[in-house]
């Protein structure tokens, strides 16, 4: 456990996953993993208690009377329209004068829709820092022994969603419908991409850089009762991945594991090469091979990168087909139908 600044008073933090709130999701929030994972570190007990620090997600509209009991909030937003309609809770908090000053809110859903001219640049960096200024987690200590996170390095609290999966899972007939939050380990292995897609929160980023290290977030909790991996499996959020100059020792490294794998945001096939498809085809990879279709004039280009892939594997691939984003009507969708 490492060193904690406590004072006398048993502080109290209310987990926010404003997503989750509005209609749910099917992923878990890393910020707020990450966020629990350090107070958890820092000796506070999960769940409610009026005995020791403490930190839970709050997963129901809690009232005025109920949110008071919470020192501070950190409230994570990832879609930009959760706050076209937020949930009673996010209004509550903000709509408070006392309650709002214990707000820490940030995500990409707060700005992602941005245009440049309206501040993107501005917003994406504050919020990428935000965590690691604030003066509340700068009281703490994280690993290094240095004050403040260190959300590149954060081990997750994997376990911050137990008791809303527990009690959901008798809800939701699907038994698959919370997988994400049991059995992986989630994070990214590198952050940043060259394509400056205007749709993107990558839009004014021009390469990709490292970002986590594997240890920093793989889990390897054994389940007690099967003696087996409570989380066999890894996903990763990189933005893009084939672009890593980092490629093949990334791939090592996850190869080293013996868990399979899978990356959710949709690999590049327009840079796939022969070399890159045979490694890529050959590992322990989980569910289907996702790539991106995000532009209707790369038509030619991804034929051909896909014909390289089919000479190394037949294993399921997909593609995603971004649609509405040009036109924003149906036009726009009839001309992707013509591919």
């Amino acid at each position: 456990m490492l060193h904690s600044n406590m004072a006398k008073k048993k502080i109290k933090i209310g987990l926010v996953d404003a997503d989750l709130l509005c209609n749910g999701t099917r992923h878990p929030n890393l910020a707020l993993l990450k966020i629990a994972g350090y107070f958890r570190d820092n000796g506070y007990v999960r769940g409610f208690t009026d005995d020791a620090c403490c930190y839970e997600l709050i997963t129901n509209e809690s009232n005025f009377d109920e949110l008071k009991k919470y020192d501070y909030f950190y409230v994570s937003c990832v879609f930009t329209f959760t706050l076209d309609c937020p949930p009673l809770v996010l209004t509550t908090l903000l709509s408070d004068k006392k309650l709002s000053k214990r707000v820490r809110m940030g995500g990409t859903g707060t700005y992602a829709n941005k245009s440049v001219e309206e501040g993107f640049a501005e917003m994406r960096e504050e919020d990428m820092l935000r965590l690691e200024k604030d003066s509340f987690l700068n009281s703490l200590k994280n690993r290094f022994g240095s004050y403040g996170i260190d959300m590149q390095s954060q081990m997750p609290d994997y376990h911050l969603y137990d008791d809303f999966v527990g009690v959901m899972e008798n809800v939701k007939k699907s038994e698959k419908y919370y997988k994400d939050y049991k059995e992986y380990s989630i994070g990214f292995l590198t952050r940043g991409c060259f394509r400056r897609c205007p749709f993107c929160v990558n839009k004014l980023e021009r390469r990709v850089l490292p970002y986590s290290k594997l240890r920093d977030f793989l889990d390897n909790e054994i389940d007690e009762k099967t003696g087996k991996l409570k989380r066999p499996y890894i996903y990763l959020w990189d933005d893009n991945f084939m672009a890593s100059p980092d490629f093949n020792i990334i791939l090592d490294e996850l190869i080293a594991t013996g868990k399979p794998f899978q990356f959710r945001q949709g690999l590049d096939m327009r840079l796939m090469t022969h070399e890159k498809a045979e490694k890529l085809a050959n590992v322990k990879y989980y569910g289907d091979y996702i790539f991106a279709f995000d532009h209707i004039e790369d038509k030619e280009l991804i034929s051909k990168k896909l014909k390289i892939w089919r000479e190394h594997t037949h294993k399921s691939t997909k593609l995603y087909v971004l649609t509405g984003y040009d036109s924003q009507d149906e036009r726009d969708i009839e001309n992707r139908k013509k591919i």
